[in-house]
């Protein structure tokens, strides 16, 4: 029983050393994003009012979803013309760490939208 233990605690301690942060995300409000016109291009995100945007790159690998589903750029921009998500939605944009490379961004419903989101 001690040398499971003794098992158990080095290899846990291992494996805790190799976890690797792989994506930071930025979570802003609908109205602060410019999403890209085209499936290369700048996600614009402005962090407040007289502050500098933050511009993120998106590109063929770029994966994007409203609430928990999968969808496309246009289906995005298509949502955004809704005035409840343009006005109350969420954006997380999720960056490969140390880049500036977008590789999910997620379009949550405002309070009171759709559930599951």
């Amino acid at each position: 029983m001690l040398m499971l233990a003794a098992i158990l605690i080095a290899w846990s301690q291992s494996a805790h050393s190799t976890l690797k942060i792989v994506e930071d995300a930025v979570e802003a409000p609908a109205s602060d994003v410019r999403l890209p016109r085209w499936s290369y291009g700048l996600v614009v995100v402005r962090g407040c009012d007289g502050c500098p945007p933050n511009l993120y790159r998106v590109d063929e690998n770029t994966i994007y979803f409203l609430g928990r589903t999968r969808v496309t750029l246009d289906d995005l921009r298509e949502t955004l013309r809704e005035a409840r998500y343009r006005d109350a939605g969420l954006f997380v944009v999720f960056v490969a760490t140390g880049t500036d490379r977008v590789t999910r961004l997620r379009l949550t419903a405002p309070p009171g939208g759709e559930s599951g989101q």
